[in-house]
């Protein structure tokens, strides 16, 4: 018959003495090894297998199953006897017979009630199969939390899946930047081009304005007959001069608004976007009072030229979406292979 010890349930008190002799002994508590020692022979303790961290790591698939497929048998074993009219449900104490999965054959004796005590684990389910599963379940977790929750520290993304991920990243996100960066440059180099017209337009008007004045000033020399004189060259040199200095006021406030549009667009895109831009570019001129007057050339100067070393706005935003989608890809790529 079924015996009781501290309120805990056992088949009977051979069951239950049974199971203490193997503990005594550092035997594993199970089914077979308990009809083992309730028939005289009780198995020398084992000594577990030293094992690697890797090892045990990688053996936790193997013990999940089997817990799983144990904990399928009990179940399986709790429904045939509550078919048979045992279990907590008929108050009916559950025979060793059944628990071992062999035909029900009534106990020749009556012992008295006895108690196991619950497994390493703290586990106190009435079972003594089911609290040795959960007890290395628990070892399992505990195992995993020991070892920072990583259920396989050698498993990583490979070189090759990397570059595709970084490639992935690069054809999702590059295109909507290079629009963004493309609509700035545009916009700027039709401002500096504007600027550009709009400062040959005022050198054409100075221009005007000069021969005008170099002409009318010749005429007012040649009715005075100081058309020879040396006070005639001096006063031409004068206008001359006043000429250029206009043309450096407007050089300079080309280059000072070129400037300031063009700063503001590196520290948005960064001196490397701005690199390659073919941007506008404007001629200085040389006053002469030669032949009617003439504004000289002096060459291409460009309207800005880059700072240079300057990360913009919208590129740091660029490379920190980019490493930010990146980890969320390699994060979900870490979760599949450690699946």
């Amino acid at each position: 018959m079924s015996y009781r010890k501290d309120g805990v349930l056992y088949p009977s008190k051979a069951y239950y003495t049974a199971k203490q002799s193997l503990k005594a002994s550092g035997t594993t508590a199970t089914t077979e090894s308990v009809r083992g020692a309730m028939g005289g022979t009780t198995p020398a303790p084992t000594t577990p297998a030293t094992t690697s961290r890797e090892e045990r790591i990688k053996s936790i698939p193997s013990q999940i199953e089997e817990a799983k497929e144990k904990i399928a048998s009990l179940q399986e074993t709790l429904s045939k006897a509550t078919e048979s009219g045992y279990g907590p449900e008929t108050g009916k104490d559950i025979p060793e017979e059944i628990l071992a999965g062999e035909p029900y054959q009534e106990e020749p004796y009556q012992e008295e009630p006895g108690v196991e005590e619950p497994g390493e684990g703290g586990y106190d389910t009435g079972n003594a199969d089911l609290n040795a599963i959960l007890d290395s379940m628990q070892g399992v977790l505990t195992s995993i939390i020991d070892s920072g929750k990583i259920i396989n520290p050698k498993v990583d993304i490979t070189p090759e899946r990397l570059t595709e991920l970084t490639d992935q990243v690069s054809n999702e996100l590059d295109p909507y930047y290079k629009s963004q960066f493309d609509a700035i440059k545009n916009d700027l180099s039709l401002d500096l081009g504007q600027l550009s017209d709009q400062y040959n337009q005022a050198v054409e008007s100075q221009k005007a304005s000069f021969t005008q004045t170099l002409a009318s000033q010749r005429e007012s020399e040649a009715g005075r007959g100081t058309i020879f004189s040396g006070g005639r060259k001096t006063r031409e040199q004068q206008l001359a001069e006043s000429g250029q200095r206009s043309m450096e006021g407007l050089s300079s406030s080309l280059e000072y608004q070129a400037g300031k549009a063009g700063t503001a667009v590196e520290r948005t895109l960064g001196s490397e976007a701005l690199g390659g831009s073919s941007l506008a570019s404007y001629s200085p001129r040389s006053v002469s009072t030669l032949g009617e007057g003439q504004y000289v050339p002096l060459g291409s100067r460009s309207l800005f030229t880059p700072q240079g070393g300057v990360i913009g706005s919208l590129e740091r935003t660029q490379i920190e979406k980019k490493r930010g989608y990146l980890d969320l890809l390699k994060s979900r790529e870490l979760e599949k292979l450690n699946i």
